[in-house]
């Protein structure tokens, strides 16, 4: 991650506020090497222009993984009437 991609990552969580309704569902990522990782309270995007997989999360900042490794992205969405989990929406990036 160059120097300028960081500022501008760490910007956009700064500005971030526990309003943000993205903030009300989960991420899971699935990697090569059959890791995986788990946020709460968290979004993603898919950065193609710069091949990063970038996860903002309301209480831990953001992490950025290079899109190569990661198999698969998934979006959880909670559903705010009962707080259970609704069928993910999956976002597949190989």
């Amino acid at each position: 991650m160059t120097p300028e991609q960081f500022t501008e990552y760490q910007q956009f969580a700064d500005d971030l506020t526990f309003l943000d309704k993205r903030l009300k569902n989960s991420v899971a990522l699935s990697f090569k090497d059959g890791s995986s990782a788990f946020f709460n309270n968290a979004f993603f995007f898919n950065r193609e222009d710069v091949n990063q997989i970038a996860v903002f999360t309301q209480n831990c900042g953001f992490h950025v993984y290079p899109k190569d490794s990661v198999v698969e992205a998934k979006t959880l969405i909670t559903d705010e009437k009962n707080e259970k989990w609704k069928a993910p929406i999956v976002r597949k990036d190989k």
